[in-house]
């Protein structure tokens, strides 16, 4: 038992972290957050009928995401918390695929510990951890894909290809934007057989199982594609409702304006480890040759440029974490300074570009390797891989015409695998770095905490309101994610902006016309730390 507890004890503290993260919190509540009204519409509709419906506000292929909800569903039953709880799990394999990934990287227990703790800790994971959102399930799937390549890479074992296609299948089922990962995997065999004229075997399976994932992906859009709305907005790889629609000019502003502000959301997360390798980088940063200097300088250069836009929004917005959808503060941009805190927000800011600075300037430094009878060894094939997976998120983000931050969580998590694959690499100052990543993990899971006590307020309201004093949910205007999902099939998103034709409203303040204040809701807030405000407001008499 003690041989098997000290195995695992890394593993332990992970879950253990997990869970007191998670007690604070505190998840449970029946209310949507962000976007995940229509995703749980999804898991209902199946759940109910039998049916798989996409709906019209989601992109993405959805299907594994909304299966493995209804998983949970179907043992628990339906709520927002059982569809939470089903991610929060998918949140925890994925910290423990990355430490066991990190681990087969580096060889090294203190070195898998850390990196899995700056995913854990980082602002973004922690805050969709705790939602029905696509963004963890996604990002599961594609670690444990990469895993299984990783291991094809070094054991070139049949069974590890199968088990890389087999759960590249299920991320592509959440996002097409997981086709990124066998396209390059195939890439790199295509170039190992031209190289070394071995793999062949290899390279052909891999083809054969990508064409098939293909054939299914094709078959799965023609029968979905004849249920869209003409309005929705699925963009699929075979068959699209919704046309992408972008000129060169903008593909090209797109493409650096978006790998700069991902690099500065790297920056964040790779911070506490960066920072104290300060003193390396800077001694090693003579042996870097004019031609990586240069790409250094205009890397920098595209930092500067996005610097005074960052961060873009939808889970970090000022010091806080979490959509805020009430009318005044979605709709008017009013009273947005309630989760202000200057000195907080330029640290957040600094550090980011800090960190991002680093890691660029790290990446460039050669260490000397061992001569090898490879022309690329497998260490190397697999940062080739890590990387133009990355390069392939950039240019596919380039031609949307949204972004959002809660987007660089699978390149920051895989960015992160390209650091612990560096030749040599070794944590510096350990016990500093996890100082540090305490530090994190209290804006994180306090922000977090900010994030569900604001919306539980609001919907204790909402139900006060609805359940004993007997007002109907369209004399109500509840926020974005209320109105979705009670109107989601009555034109919830014209109800959304329709913002005068209620008689309550939720705010959080009470200078909306032609409004005034019958109930103030005071709660606590950590990010920043002080008491909060929420307002249910009534129409004047006319």
């Amino acid at each position: 038992m003690k041989l098997l507890a000290h195995k695992y004890s890394h593993s332990l503290i992970l879950l253990s972290l997990f869970l007191i993260a998670e007690i604070i919190i505190n998840p449970i509540g029946e209310f949507s957050l962000n976007d995940d009204w229509s995703y749980t519409k999804s898991v209902e509709t199946l759940n109910n009928t039998g049916v798989f419906e996409i709906g019209y506000w989601p992109a993405m292929t959805l299907y594994a995401h909304v299966l493995w909800g209804l998983l949970f569903v179907k043992v628990f039953g339906f709520s927002f918390t059982v569809l939470r709880i089903s991610v929060l799990i998918l949140s925890l394999i994925t910290l423990l695929t990355i430490h066991k990934l990190v681990f087969n990287i580096t060889h090294d227990k203190k070195t898998a510990l850390v990196f899995s703790l700056l995913l854990f800790v980082n602002p973004l994971f922690v805050n969709l951890s705790n939602s029905y959102m696509t963004d963890v399930s996604f990002l599961c799937f594609v670690v444990l894909s990469v895993y299984f390549f990783h291991q094809q890479f070094l054991f070139k074992k049949s069974k590890f290809l199968l088990l890389g296609f087999l759960f590249f299948l299920v991320a592509l089922f959440i996002r097409q934007l997981a086709l990124t990962i066998p396209i390059v995997f195939i890439a790199i065999c295509m170039w190992n057989v031209l190289t070394t004229k071995k793999g062949v075997q290899v390279l052909i399976n891999s083809i054969f199982l990508f064409l098939g994932s293909l054939l299914i992906l094709f078959f799965f859009e023609k029968t979905k594609f004849k249920t869209l709305a003409d309005f929705s907005s699925y963009q699929g790889v075979f068959f699209s409702k919704s046309k992408i629609d972008i000129s060169c000019t903008d593909f090209l502003i797109n493409f650096h304006t978006r790998f700069g502000i991902l690099l500065l959301y790297l920056g964040l997360t790779v911070f506490p480890v960066m920072i104290f390798k300060l003193r390396y980088i800077i001694m090693k940063t003579s042996s870097i040759s004019i031609l990586n200097k240069i790409f250094i300088v205009a890397m920098v250069s595209i930092l500067y440029i996005v610097y005074s836009g960052f961060p873009i929004g939808n889970v970090m917005y000022n010091t806080g974490l979490g959509l805020e959808t009430t009318p005044d503060t979605f709709h008017f941009k009013m009273k947005l300074e309630h989760t202000h805190n200057p000195f907080l927000f330029e640290t957040i800011k600094i550090i980011s570009l800090l960190g991002s600075v680093l890691f660029i300037v790290f990446m460039f430094i050669s260490d000397t390797v061992k001569k090898t009878t490879k022309v690329i060894d497998d260490k190397t094939k697999f940062s080739v891989f890590i990387f133009f997976i990355l390069f392939l998120y950039v240019f596919l983000f380039a031609m949307f015409s949204s972004f959002y931050d809660r987007y660089s969580l699978s390149f920051t998590a895989l960015a992160l695998l390209l650091i612990a694959n560096k030749q040599g690499f070794k944590i510096t100052k350990p016990k500093l770095v996890l100082c540090v990543i305490f530090l994190y993990s209290l804006f994180s899971v306090f922000a977090t905490k900010d994030y569900f006590n604001y919306n539980r307020i609001k919907e204790n309201i909402i139900v006060d309101l609805m359940h004993n004093k007997k007002v109907k949910a369209e004399d109500i205007h509840g926020g974005f994610e209320f109105m979705m999902w009670h109107f989601y099939d009555t034109g919830g998103w014209n109800r959304y902006w329709d913002h005068r034709g209620y008689e309550y409203q939720i705010t959080f303040g009470g200078d909306l016309q032609p409004y005034h204040i019958i109930e103030k809701h005071p709660y606590k807030r950590y990010f920043p730390f002080k008491v909060d405000t929420l307002y249910l407001i009534q129409k004047n008499a006319e």
